[in-house]
């Protein structure tokens, strides 16, 4: 059996799910919308802000830097296990 480096497996799990919420975000504004109403996270920004405002800051600022992150942890994921698995 192959040593799989179970590390770089999560990784690229994680990743995945990230881009699936983003993803989201992106496509259903009710969704976005949702989470910015009810995310403790989100307080600070909705009460600074408002729901609408918050709602752009997401989508000009913070979904593009999620999406950044979640490829990077797909790319870093998918290295790191076809590494462990000697495929590179």
């Amino acid at each position: 059996m192959e040593n799989i480096n179970f590390f770089g497996v999560i990784i690229l799990i994680v990743g995945i799910i990230s881009l699936i919420r983003v993803a989201r975000s992106y496509s259903n504004n009710e969704y976005l919308r949702n989470y910015i109403e009810t995310s403790p996270k989100a307080i600070i920004w909705r009460n600074k802000f408002g729901v609408e405002k918050a709602m752009d800051i997401t989508k000009k600022v913070f979904l593009p830097i999620g999406l950044v992150v979640s490829l990077a942890l797909i790319s870093f994921g998918a290295y790191t296990t076809a590494v462990s698995l000697n495929l590179l």
